[in-house]
């Protein structure tokens, strides 16, 4: 009894009001395709030039969309998580395309580096890396900042699935913006549901 009048006092003048959904929840449109930065999915195709084959890749994160008080010359570092096969095998690929993406535990080369990706969430982050920006066209000059995220298909399925560290799947409930998909057709209804 006296939780309830309690209660009546400390929401005294609380106005309930009805949830109303914005018209785009309502057509069922995707977060990622309403709003997101159009150089997003040039830094894509760019990053898919770069690295290595990957089956998924996805950018999430506050980079995706254009954010209020960013001023055209501050750009935030874009967030990429892209999944692999087999990660071994990626990385000796991409140690060999890309060594400066690599801190100094290239020195202890792919299989080091696949050990420790395997520890803790299973995904494995390359910071800090410059690409060439194509929204300025020829200025090779103008680069931007990714961090890129290397996770294996099982691990980050497994994540999805079953929530073993909800490290990766934390990250599809920012924004995000698919970049590419090369589902397996097991479970590729898994990322038609991530994808609404």
């Amino acid at each position: 009894m006296w939780s309830r009048r309690y209660f009546a006092y400390a929401t005294r003048g609380w106005q309930v009001r009805q949830f109303r959904p914005s018209p785009a929840f309502r057509r069922g449109t995707r977060a990622f395709s309403v709003g997101a930065d159009p150089s997003v999915q040039s830094v894509c195709d760019t990053l898919k030039q770069t690295l290595p084959t990957t089956q998924f890749q996805m950018a999430y994160g506050s980079a995706v969309y254009r954010q209020a008080g960013y001023a055209a010359a501050d750009k935030p570092m874009v967030d990429f998580i892209v999944a692999v096969d087999d990660p071994k095998s990626w990385h000796e690929e991409n140690l060999a395309k890309n060594p400066g993406h690599y801190s100094f535990l290239r020195c202890f080369g792919a299989s080091s580096i696949a050990k420790i990706q395997d520890t803790a969430a299973g995904i494995y982050f390359h910071p800090y890396i410059k690409l060439h920006d194509p929204s300025h066209g020829a200025e090779k000059s103008d680069s931007i900042s990714v961090k890129y995220g290397v996770i294996s298909v099982s691990a980050l399925k497994e994540d999805l699935l079953n929530w073993t560290s909800l490290y990766s799947a934390g990250r599809l409930h920012k924004v995000r913006q698919f970049c590419s998909c090369i589902a397996v057709p097991k479970w590729k209804s898994h990322w038609v549901v991530l994808s609404r």
